[in-house]
Parts: C-alpha cells; sequence; structure tokens
C-alpha cells in the first residue's frame, strides 16, 4: 500500500484545504502548535476505526470521532489515495474478484468449479488494475441512519468510468455502484457479479474484462459479496480468503470491507505523541500476537515475544537490536521472570549495555526508552506508511539526525516535528519532503511549494 495523498474537509482543524501529497519514503510535517500536524495521523486513525471489525479495540474510538467535525460541523470528509501496490494485496483482491464470481452464478458441480479454480485465463490480464488504484473515502453524518460511511471508489483511466465499492453504510450492502462515491444514492437490489462479468465477454472472447464491464454496465449496482458456496465443497478460493482473512473457513460469506480493512491494519503504524511508562508485567494471554505500540508502553512484551518466537520473529529482533546499536550505540536485550502473584504472567524488563554494566532501560532515561521504541517501529517494510508524532522530544540531537537516515524508506514515513534536527536536507529533492502547516481562521493550510523552479534549488544551497 502507497499513501499518495490525504485530502480532509471540515475534519479537525482542516476545513477545505488542498489534498496533502506524501512522497515516496520520508515525508517531514512541521508547523507551529496548534497547526494541526496530529490531526494528519488522526485521519489515518479514523479509517482504521470505521473498517475495523465491532469487537476490534480500533472500532471503539469511533465514539471520539463523533465530534471531530470542524468548528462543530455535523458532516465531514477524509480520503485517502492510494495505490494497492504490494502483491500481497494485490492476490488478496483477486482472490476475492474470483470468489465472489465462482459463488454468485449459476451453481456449478464440484468437479466445474475446482476446475474453473484451477484457470488462469478466465479474467483478462491486468484486468483488475483499476480496482488497484482508488481512493478510500470515510464520511461521517450526524443524520444519517448509520452515522460512518466507507467507499473504496476506483476509475478506468482509458473511458473515465468511475464507480466505487460500498465498505460501510447506511444499507450495509456490499456492492459496487457507478459513480463516485459523493452521490450516495440508495440502490436496492443489484445484478449478480458473474452476470455483470460476464456482460464484458464477446461471444467469440474466451475471457471476462473487469474494465469492460465498468464501461458498459453504468447504471446498475452489482453484489459484490461472496456468498455461500453453490457447489458440494467449500471452493478453495474461498477457503483461501477465509484463511487469509483470518476467518473460520466454515464462514463462507465475506465481504471486500475485511479485504480492505487488513489492507488498512497491516499497512497504517501509527504512534502518540505521547509516551506511556513502560509496562512490565504481562499476561501471558497478551503475549500471543503482536501488541499494539501506540503509546510504547509495552514495547518490552514486543520484543520478549520475538525474541522467543520462530525464525522469522528472531530475525526481526535481531534487526531491532540493530537499529537500536545504530541510533545510540548501546546493546539491547530482553529479560524476564515468572510474576509472583501466582497468575500465568511474565515481568519483563528490556535491558541495555552501559559503559560499566547492564542495567535496566528505565534507568537508562528517557532518550533510551524513546530509542528503543523507535528500532522496534522501524520495520523498514514496502508497502507500510509508519507515522512518528514527535519522535524527537527525548532524543539528542545526534540521535535525531541518526533517524533521518532510519526513515528515508522503504516503506513511507510520515514524521511530525518540530525538530530542525528531523529535517532532512542531504540533496535538493530533500525540499519536497518537507510540508509545513500553518493555523488560520477558515483552518488549517497545507504549505507544499513547487520545489524544481532553478531560484529554489539555489535557495536550497544557501540554506544548507
Amino acid at each position: 500500500m502507497f499513501v499518495r495523498s490525504i485530502w480532509l474537509q471540515d475534519f479537525l482543524s482542516f476545513n477545505a484545504s488542498p489534498a496533502l501529497w506524501l512522497n515516496p519514503g520520508l515525508t517531514v510535517i512541521t508547523g507551529p502548535n496548534g497547526a494541526g500536524k496530529s490531526n494528519l495521523a488522526r485521519s489515518l486513525d479514523v479509517a482504521r476505526a470505521v473498517l475495523a471489525p465491532h469487537d476490534h479495540p480500533d472500532s471503539g474510538r469511533l465514539d471520539l470521532y463523533q465530534e471531530a467535525g470542524f468548528d462543530g460541523a455535523s458532516e465531514f470528509t477524509v480520503k485517502l489515495d492510494m495505490v494497492l501496490d504490494q502483491p500481497w494485496e494485490q492476490d488478496l483482491v483477486r482472490t476475492h474478484v474470483q470468489s465472489a464470481h465462482l459463488t454468485s452464478g449459476p451453481g456449478r458441480s464440484q468437479q466445474a468449479a475446482d476446475s474453473f479454480e484451477r484457470s488462469l485465463d478466465w479474467l483478462v490480464a491486468d484486468s483488475l488494475a483499476p480496482l488497484m488504484t482508488g481512493t478510500l473515502v470515510i464520511k461521517y453524518r450526524t443524520t444519517a441512519v448509520r452515522q460512518w460511511a466507507a467507499y473504496w471508489e476506483f476509475a478506468d483511466q482509458d473511458s473515465g468510468a468511475t464507480w466505487h465499492a460500498v465498505l460501510v453504510d447506511d444499507q450495509g450492502i456490499d456492492q459496487l455502484r457507478p459513480g463516485d462515491a459523493g452521490k450516495l444514492e440508495r440502490a436496492a437490489g443489484g445484478v449478480r457479479f458473474a452476470d455483470w462479468l460476464m456482460q464484458s465477454k464477446p461471444q467469440e472472447a474466451a475471457e471476462l474484462d473487469f474494465r469492460v464491464a465498468m464501461r458498459i454496465a453504468k447504471d446498475q449496482p452489482v453484489d459484490f459479496s461472496v456468498r455461500s458456496s453453490q457447489a458440494d465443497q467449500i471452493p478453495a478460493s474461498v477457503r483461501e480468503l477465509a484463511i487469509t482473512l483470518g476467518i473460520t473457513p466454515g464462514d463462507r460469506s465475506f465481504s471486500f470491507r475485511q479485504v480492505m480493512n487488513l489492507v488498512i491494519q497491516r499497512g497504517i503504524v501509527l504512534t502518540d505523541n505521547r509516551r506511556l511508562p513502560l509496562q512490565r508485567r504481562f499476561p501471558l494471554s497478551e503475549l500471543s500476537g503482536p501488541v499494539d505500540l501506540r503509546d510504547g508502553a509495552a514495547v518490552g512484551g514486543e520484543i520478549f515475544r520475538l525474541k522467543n518466537g520462530d525464525a522469522a520473529d528472531k530475525g526481526r529482533f535481531r534487526q531491532i537490536q540493530s537499529t537500536f546499536k545504530s541510533l545510540t550505540g548501546r546493546d539491547l536485550d530482553v529479560q524476564a521472570r515468572p510474576a509472583d502473584d501466582g497468575e500465568a504472567a511474565l515481568i519483563i524488563e528490556p535491558t541495555v549495555a552501559g559503559q560499566h554494566a547492564e542495567r535496566l532501560i528505565e534507568l537508562s532515561g528517557a532518550g533510551m526508552q524513546e530509542a528503543l521504541v523507535l528500532s522496534t517501529l522501524l520495520r523498514g517494510t514496502p508497502g507500510r506508511i509508519t507515522v512518528l508524532d514527535e519522535p524527537a522530544v527525548n532524543l539528542e540531537p545526534t540521535v535525531q539526525r541518526r533517524l533521518v537516515s532510519k526513515v528515508r524508506g522503504p516503506g513511507q514515513y510520515l514524521v511530525i516535528t518540530h525538530s530542525a534536527d528531523l529535517v532532512p536536507f542531504d540533496d535538493p529533492d530533500d525540499l519536497k519532503r518537507i510540508v509545513r502547516l500553518a493555523p488560520g481562521a477558515s483552518g488549517t493550510h497545507v504549505r507544499q511549494p513547487d520545489y524544481d523552479d532553478p531560484g529554489t534549488r539555489e535557495q536550497f544551497r544557501q540554506l544548507r
């Protein structure tokens, strides 16, 4: 996933401003207090919360965002312009399309269903390209039956045909609908996905074409869910989709919302602009999977889990140690012992090797704790956007400069800071990585000049 831009209307401090364009690698957001820098991170957070299942911790923050309208506005919109550029994301979308097509068509014998799934030429090559680039649209309306709505809006660049996939709205219908997501018309019913795709197939052709279907069916809503299979057994593509989404294979009903939720949950890493004291006691149940590192409190549990996990986890732990060493010059480790209260819990304590002995990182200063959290967050993984909100508060300037080299990619980093030491000045193109926000009576203003002008590049030389 690559986030190309963020556009906000009536959301927190943003009234109606130009889109904020993000760079590959690093984008630095600067500006005075109250300018709205942290609100950019919250725009990504609200997208995660809207798409999350109702029993997911992220969804609980929606109550907070009901009050996020600019100057008391009863409606607001968040738009994230994105590209699903990772192979696993594209495979996931294709599997959903294949499963939706297979389970919405006429009944097939198991043998016929298996034969269809083994065929690789049922869809024109690159036919799903429009679905891979689009805009995630989040809307809140106080007066709506269901106040939150979410859509994946995409277009065929050749014909200009625009469609949107309904992820969340007041009808709860998992559909493809023609037109942009701003119209919000009610659309009862919908044709079967298999029938919709079949319109794109000339009689003499052997393949279906998603883009042609977009151009032909300009006024038909389409059912885009994966229904219970009509075959004797669960088709392989449906089983694969269930496993990837973490759903019990016996539950054979899936929505495109679940697909986009997985993309967003894996692709967005958020931090708060404050750190809580390190958590030391961890029930064993908390260590069964990745922990939330948003406020940094549980970082000890995460590095302990990685150190004692499988080969991939152990490799990740060694990466964290290496990053910590490059930032601080110190060696990182973690120790644990059973809790003395009789419960199934561990006391976990990260340690750092000092000049004379190993000591607890809690006794090594706030800068060491911040370096530990950052080392755990900085994965350098393509397809992720990591938001670091004021990471420099407890870091000395030398460590801040080292940090800049760590957040240039792979993957995207959105660094929100007041510190000049986190502003990159190594290359003239670094000017394009710097965005300044300014407060105003009409809301936050985004300052993102065109730095291709030769005179501006000469200014950069003088600034260095």
